[in-house]
């Protein structure tokens, strides 16, 4: 499964002997059961994986794949549970960084994440909560996507630039792994509706956002041109 290493993959079956293995291909095929379990246990990215609690619901995630990585994330997963028991147990501060780990993991929907805070909230520090509130609304802008799929199917990506640009005027910009994709989304907007204020505003938002990543540099280069084209009436 990791390897063509027969000597690691015989490690991998003897450490998996204490843990229940589940595969899951989600389909996006809409009348199936459960076809977007990935996205709703923090997916992001195939092959995705993750532990799970007995009820389904999402302990850790799985960093690296080999051994050591999967040896790393069930200890993530065993802590987890015990930040939980103290968490029913009325431990506020327990249940504090239980929500925040969640909202880290993407492991909760944006209505449980929006519920969750507003019990929570007074047991946040002040100098905390915009952290907490940038990870809910990423969980929103995710919501929001997974909406337009459930919709729309394929053609989601014609109704994807009106829906990022909605959320960029609102002033909700997603901090996560969306973050390209939103903002050539919005850029998208901005082109097909002859907007170049937003066009810009969205270009600052995400040099901002990427500063000298180096990683993030060629995506930033596709923005400006896409910018430069507007302003030549291109």
């Amino acid at each position: 499964m990791f390897s063509t290493n027969g000597e690691a993959n015989e490690a991998f079956g003897a450490w998996s002997k204490d843990y229940v293995l589940f595969l899951h291909i989600t389909s996006y095929v809409y009348e199936d059961k459960n076809h977007d379990l990935f996205s709703h246990r923090g997916g992001f990215g195939y092959p995705y994986l993750a532990f799970l609690d007995d009820t389904g619901q999402l302990l850790s995630q799985v960093k690296a794949r080999d051994l050591h990585g999967l040896a790393a994330a069930a200890e993530a997963a065993r802590k987890l549970q015990a930040v939980r028991a103290k968490a029913d147990q009325g431990d506020n501060a327990a249940a504090v960084q239980l929500f925040r780990q969640r909202l880290e993991m993407d492991g909760l929907s944006f209505p449980e994440a929006k519920a969750t805070y507003a019990r929570l909230r007074e047991f946040i520090a002040a100098d905390a909560r915009p952290g907490v509130e940038q990870l809910i609304t990423n969980r929103e802008i995710s919501g929001a996507l997974d909406r337009l799929r459930e919709e729309h199917g394929r053609d989601m990506r014609k109704f994807l630039p009106a829906t990022a640009a909605e959320y960029f005027r609102a002033g909700k910009v997603p901090t996560n792994r969306l973050a390209g994709f939103y903002f050539d989304a919005v850029l998208q907007h901005a082109q097909s509706s002859d907007d170049i204020e937003l066009a810009r505003a969205a270009l600052a938002k995400a040099e901002a956002f990427y500063g000298d990543d180096p990683g993030a540099q060629r995506t930033l280069k596709s923005f400006r041109a896409k910018l430069e084209a507007m302003t030549k009436g291109g």
